[in-house]
């Protein structure tokens, strides 16, 4: 909702210098502070960041049609990165076992990108410390 966007960034203009310099200490603490290697490999950049977002999206909407390598490509903004920086990202996911790399069972010519259990657990752990530091 867009009226809802434009009052989150007035809540910030209207924030004292104090206020906002916390803030960023906090954003800055919480960047510094995370401990799982899985996230914060994912947090490095906003490229390694959505790709992670797209596959989780698909694997908690249960949608195993639409997380190929391919959908996922479609679905990055270019100015976020290349398909060779795409495929860097998802090449280390693999090999760091982050993700894992399915057959399609409808089109055997395509792979799916699933989270590992592990990484799963990560994020469900990161997320929730991170919604309960925002509801204090």
């Amino acid at each position: 909702n867009w009226s809802v966007e434009v009052g989150k960034w007035y809540y910030f203009i209207l924030m004292n210098e104090q206020a906002k310099l916390e803030l960023v200490k906090t954003l800055l603490r919480d960047i510094y502070s995370i401990e799982k290697k899985s996230i914060r490999y994912f947090r490095r950049t906003n490229l390694n960041f959505i790709i992670l977002l797209l596959v989780l999206e698909q694997y908690y909407e249960n949608n195993f049609e639409d997380n190929n390598i391919e959908k996922i490509l479609q679905k990055i903004p270019v100015e976020y990165g290349s398909r060779p920086t795409i495929f860097k990202v998802i090449e280390y996911s693999l090999a760091n076992n982050f993700f894992l790399k399915k057959n399609n069972p409808t089109d055997k010519r395509k792979y799916n990108l699933l989270p590992t259990k592990e990484l799963c657990d990560d994020f469900e752990e990161w997320i929730s410390k991170e919604l309960l530091k925002n509801t204090k």
